[in-house]
């Protein structure tokens, strides 16, 4: 975070202090974007700042987890040494219970993953019952497993579906440099990379081949189904996906529109499905806690957005906006407020959800540089992942209909960075989405190339010896390589 005294200061003075900070891209962003809105600023930056808006509640966090680190967590894969905790607690639950998505922290009986996701403490306890393997090694066989079969899967629908040799090779390279990110980044946001990279190639591919309806409908009920799982592990990981998939369907220039619009119904269907069955694991959990407990089942249900649009206002330090984005900020708001809220309930999302709104009104000039400071972020990363992919998707433009689907399908993954943040774990789903548009702008350039070379060549050859219609054989033989482009007009 940025140096805040308690001595007035300008806009200006302020950003020019943060210059001594470590530099970070976020850092960097917040810097150009405190500096272009100096002027729409200038009336609240001349308020006192108190002192004890120093203290703030993410640095004793940030402190904590430095000292922690990793050490803690045996698993040999990342993960939040709390999300550790939490599944040990969901492991020793079903032990004694029998009973999924209950967990035991040696006192009482608590909805397992509570703040979380629920998959991870469904499908990993599982696992290791069913292999017999302690939970460390489940955890790394769940998500290594993951990571491998989606770098396996994409990598072979990236060879097949793309035309050139010079866009496989890159695709290669920009895949294991993904890859590579997606391990260090670990834990559940593996799942933001690994849905795009086992769907979109196929998804191109399928659509171009033209394949018969039943194999069209099956492929895309998959689809739905590996979607609606991978959002019971990470709630946002299939989002962008789920986007790209129906933008193809909806505007991809062939086939009866009917046909698709039926498609696109079955498939967001399949998507549904698997959290409606994860619905009955719940209550079956909510009735044991009941009986256990003697709690409602109304305390078991979380309310996140509020919270987490509070903290995202905090990515600027500003005195008029929260103290930092770690989830202690929005914890001390509320008791400060509503003492009696307890975490992510309905009064403690109501809570939060007046603050932000009260922010909003007072503040607009602040809240607007914290969103542009991570809209310059999202910007950023969009640029460093698509890289030359973007150049290329001018100079040699696809399809509308996989341009649309790419850009929603990036907006769709932009849309929480900018309204939490954009830490270096949850850029993995936009960045996974970037690389892929890159890779197959990349691919179409020289795709385009190749042919703009061959079809002189192929008509000028054998000019003196072909007939009329062998010459319209040939264009029509370049004309259909030429429509045959996974990212076709």
């Amino acid at each position: 975070m940025f140096p805040v005294s308690n001595s007035t200061r300008s806009l200006k003075q302020y950003a020019a202090e943060s210059v001594s900070c470590h530099i970070t891209l976020p850092r960097v962003c917040t810097l150009l974007i405190a500096l272009l809105a100096a002027p729409a600023l200038q009336a609240e930056a001349g308020t006192t700042i108190p002192v004890s808006h120093v203290d703030q509640p993410c640095s004793v966090i940030l402190e904590r987890s430095a000292s922690l680190g990793t050490s803690s967590v045996p698993a040999g894969v990342g993960i939040m040494p709390s999300r550790y905790e939490d599944l040990s607690q969901a492991n020793e639950g079903f032990k004694k219970t029998g009973t999924p998505l209950v967990a035991f922290d040696g006192r009482q009986y608590t909805p397992a993953g509570f703040t979380d996701d629920l998959g991870i403490y469904y499908f990993i306890p599982a696992l290791s019952r069913s292999l017999h393997i302690t939970l460390a090694q489940a955890i790394r066989t769940f998500f290594l497993f993951t990571l491998i079969i989606a770098g396996a899967v994409g990598g072979v629908g990236l060879l097949i579906s793309l035309q050139s040799w010079g866009g496989k090779l890159v695709a290669m390279f920009a895949l294991l440099l993904l890859l590579s990110f997606a391990y260090h980044v670990g834990d559940v946001y593996i799942f933001e990379c690994a849905v795009p990279l086992l769907l979109v190639p196929w998804a191109l591919l399928l659509i171009r081949k033209q394949s018969s309806v039943t194999w069209f409908v099956t492929w895309f009920v998959l689809a739905g189904l590996l979607c609606g799982t991978a959002s019971l592990i990470r709630s946002n990981a299939a989002l962008p996906t789920v986007m790209f998939l129906s933008c193809i369907l909806l505007f991809w220039p062939q086939g009866r529109i009917s046909r698709r619009l039926v498609v696109l119904a079955i498939f967001l269907v399949a998507v549904t499905i698997p959290r409606e069955l994860f619905l009955t694991l719940k209550s079956s959990r909510d009735s044991f806690l009941m009986t256990a407990q003697a709690e409602r089942t109304s305390d078991f249900d979380r309310h996140t957005f509020w919270h987490l649009a509070y903290i995202g206002l905090g990515y600027v330090s500003s005195p008029y906006l929260p103290a930092g984005t770690c989830d202690e900020v929005g914890k001390a708001k509320v008791r400060s407020i509503a003492p009696q809220a307890a975490y992510l309930s309905a009064g403690y999302d109501q809570a939060l959800r007046s603050e932000v709104f009260r922010i909003v009104r007072q503040h607009p000039g602040w809240v607007l540089a914290s969103l542009m400071a991570k809209t310059g972020v999202v910007v950023l990363v969009i640029f460093g992942f698509a890289n030359f992919g973007l150049l290329t998707a001018v100079l040699y433009p696809k399809g509308r209909a996989v341009e649309i689907a790419f850009w929603s399908a990036l907006s769709v993954a932009a849309v929480p960075l900018i309204v939490v943040q954009p830490a270096r774990q949850y850029l993995l789903g936009l960045a996974s989405m970037a690389t892929l548009y890159g890779v197959f702008s990349i691919d179409q350039a020289f795709s385009v190339r190749a042919l703009a070379r061959l079809r002189p060549r192929s008509l000028r050859d054998h000019e003196p010896t072909r007939s009329a219609s062998e010459h319209a054989d040939a264009r029509a033989e370049v004309q259909q390589k030429h429509e045959s482009l996974v990212t076709m007009r």
